[in-house]
């Protein structure tokens, strides 16, 4: 039976506090600063929100979701921009080399084994195309895993599948650090971490809804579409930190990495 990621997606007009926009926001700013002139293709684009901010300057724009509810939302607001695919992150319906650039924020912890999508990116992007991930960092602080999530991998775990699927030139960053957090901020982390490890559920609908309003005293809607002046508003300030391939982090809370497809070759010598 398929899964239904429909409950733990942010929606248009879903309320978010500041610190979801700008991770939102952030992501998607430097996505687009990837992919100038490429053909690109955003796995797991949700109701797609960061779209209209990576198409600015691409030569191609692809978008592939697993739930299919989800990506008739974008559908609706859309319509015929760009082509969106339903389809499953471990088995991409692409042909070999299609794609200059993958993006593929936030999602890699809900498939039953990540290993697959890696390979299957590396796949279908040409030798010397890019990647571009974020994830959640399990070994942050105040990390709680999300409903629906199979496996979560620490930075050196990442950085080895990578490695291992075919991929070269790898750099990790991480960004949104204990360390510049308020007292008031901390203290947000540490009753977020509470209720969810008590009650998980609360995570998601109306419950979700409440814990954020009782935790932030500002929540704004989602957009359908990013514009470049709201994203530049919430996350041009970010500042990503690289950090070793080798060492588990536990400042940050979400991590990118950065790689590139090795050649046909080195594939090969990958997986032999």
């Amino acid at each position: 039976m398929s899964q239904d990621y429909r409950s733990i997606t942010e929606l248009p007009d879903s309320l978010l506090n500041t610190e979801q926009l700008m991770r939102l926001s952030h992501r998607y700013l430097l996505g687009a600063r990837l992919v100038t002139a490429k053909r690109v293709l955003e796995v797991a684009c949700g109701a797609g929100a960061g779209l209209g901010l990576l198409a600015q300057s691409v030569q191609q724009l692809v978008a592939a979701d697993y739930s299919l509810s989800v990506l008739q939302m974008a559908q609706a607001h859309y319509t015929r921009r760009y082509p969106l695919v339903c389809g499953d992150a471990s088995w991409l319906p692409f042909p070999a080399a299609a794609f200059d650039v993958i993006c593929c924020f936030e999602a890699l912890y809900y498939l039953p084994d990540y290993n697959h999508f890696l390979r299957e990116s590396r796949r279908i992007l040409t030798s010397g195309g890019t990647l571009l991930l974020s994830v959640s960092n399990p070994d942050w602080r105040y990390f709680v895993p999300g409903l629906l999530t199979t496996h979560y991998p620490t930075a050196p775990a990442l950085a080895q599948s990578l490695l291992n699927a075919g991929f070269t030139d790898l750099q990790l960053f991480g960004i949104l650090p204990s360390s510049a957090a308020s007292p008031l901020t901390r203290l947000r982390h540490h009753l977020r971490r509470w209720v969810l490890q008590a009650n998980p559920s609360i995570a998601t609908g109306v419950f979700a809804q409440t814990l954020k309003r009782l935790l932030y005293s500002r929540l704004l809607p989602m957009p359908a579409e990013l514009t470049p002046h709201a994203a530049a508003a919430m996350g041009g300030e970010v500042k990503m930190t690289p950090l070793p391939l080798d060492r588990p982090d536990t400042v940050h809370r979400v991590l990118y990495v950065l790689c590139s497809a090795g050649s046909s070759a080195e594939a090969c010598e990958a997986n032999p």
